[in-house]
């Protein structure tokens, strides 16, 4: 094998040993937990109904602390 050869496969190697370690990392991250994430609302249920009412896309995918 020549030496320019050698460096291709070198190179190509090491590009696809570092795309599959960023797919390991990607795949494996740890899940986030309800509990270490904090809430964007804190308060009764009918006033966040009535703020959900009015804009719901808003509140969509959010964290809200409910009492009542």
């Amino acid at each position: 094998m020549s030496w320019l050869k050698k460096n291709k496969l070198i190179v190509v190697l090491f590009f696809i040993a570092l795309c599959g370690f960023t797919s390991y990392k990607y795949i494996y991250k740890p899940h986030k937990t309800i509990e270490s994430l904090t809430p964007n609302f804190k308060g009764s249920s009918l006033f966040f109904l009535q703020k959900a009412n009015k804009n719901f896309n808003h509140w969509n995918s959010k964290i809200a602390v409910l009492t009542g």
